[in-house]
């Protein structure tokens, strides 16, 4: 099948409409998708790079009642979307944009016109917003999903009376097994778009904001208290918080740990984020931690970490997994120089592993006796006032 799909996209870059028809007929008989291969001819304008065809068929397929099937839906994500390294943001020019929101388009016409969209599809799409900072992209989206795929009425009250969740009947769409489970089941939809691991992210994207230089133009209005205005980092929180009251999931120390993070990044004394994002708003942070948790407070709605009192260092140092000593580069140093004033000396980088523990002072190697030259041992001297 992949292969006629591409023979059939070759002819029609060759306008050879003869063997076109042809290999649509041999297609006909092999695809099982649609009886008139309306997939298969949305699929080839999508990639010979036509997409007024694929719209115009998109559109015939509605008027027939025929919707884009599972492998369609999946299939045009990873055609039209450029190529991203996991956990690494892609390539952030105009082409790119406009082909994340076109594909976000297309899936919402596809549920608006009766057709699903597997919950797992709408991932990709708001890790995309979120990398890009399309912030007003992302909360309209993620809240938009929110009425399509939430839990029935009847499935949150079997949830409440202890009712195990319903056998899916014969014969049913997947989509109506799915819209019966309640929220809290692993399984329901909303819990697979908004996982625990994209509700982190969406927390760490709300702090990607670089500070403007007139910081009150940044400050954004607390929707759940009127006439008060937080430091725009909370964003995510309080996309979460209304996200939770239309019924998502949302724990509360999944908040706790991913600001943990955030703060760590800002004010930590001995960590350092590989990324550049990360070490510009560490030097250009114009806030102090206070004024930080309290509107992460008011965000939320309740303070989140009672349980370090005071003790700051404590709340924005957390404890780490240990770190190869090849991570320390020099542009490391630099920046340990620059938030702690502490001086490395010239070492020797050893493979044995080390665990962040506390502020470095300076790092040198010990050196064996027997005269190789060959570093044994990392000796680290700690600052005297901790």
């Amino acid at each position: 099948m992949r292969t006629q799909e591409s023979l059939l996209a070759t002819y029609t870059l060759a306008e050879d409409w003869r063997q076109v028809n042809k290999t649509l007929a041999v297609m006909s008989v092999t695809s099982n998708e649609d009886p008139h291969n309306h997939n298969v001819l949305f699929r080839n304008a999508v990639r010979v790079g036509n997409w007024e065809a694929a719209t115009q068929q998109f559109e015939m397929m509605r008027e027939q009642g025929v919707h884009l099937s599972r492998t369609t839906i999946m299939w045009v994500a990873h055609e039209i979307l450029p190529r991203r390294r996991k956990g690494r943001r892609p390539s952030q020019d105009k082409q790119s944009v406009d082909a994340l929101r076109r594909l976000i388009w297309l899936y919402q016409q596809v549920i608006i016109s009766g057709g699903r969209v597997p919950p797992e599809a709408w991932v990709e799409c708001i890790k995309r917003l979120g990398m890009y900072d399309l912030w007003s992209d992302l909360e309209k989206l993620c809240l938009w999903l929110i009425p399509f795929y939430a839990p029935t009425e009847t499935s949150k009250h079997r949830l409440l009376q202890g009712i195990n969740r319903p056998s899916a009947p014969s014969g049913s769409k997947p989509n109506c097994f799915e819209s019966s489970l309640p929220a809290a089941h692993s399984k329901a939809p909303l819990r697979r778009i908004f996982s625990v691991r994209l509700q982190e992210a969406i927390v760490a994207w709300g702090f990607i904001l670089r500070p403007h230089p007139d910081l009150g133009k940044q400050l954004v209005a607390n929707p759940f208290n009127q006439g008060e205005y937080l430091i725009p980092w909370v964003r995510g929180i309080i996309l979460l918080r209304q996200l939770r009251g239309q019924g998502v999931i949302v724990q509360t120390n999944t908040i706790k740990r991913a600001c943990r993070a955030r703060l760590a990044t800002l004010f930590s004394e001995y960590r350092r984020s590989s990324r550049r994002r990360n070490r510009m708003l560490r030097r250009e942070n114009p806030w102090m931690l206070n004024d930080i948790l309290w509107s992460i407070q008011r965000a939320w709605g309740k303070p989140l970490f009672l349980e370090y009192g005071s003790n700051y260092h404590n709340l924005v140092n957390p404890k780490t997994r240990p770190v190869r000593v090849g991570r320390w580069t020099q542009t490391t140093r630099e920046d340990m120089d620059w938030s702690l004033g502490a001086r490395f000396s010239s070492f020797h980088i050893s493979r044995q592993w080390i665990s962040r523990g506390r502020p470095l002072s300076g790092i040198t190697s010990d050196r064996g006796s027997s005269g190789s030259g060959v570093p044994v041992a990392l000796r680290i001297r700690y600052h005297p006032f901790l």
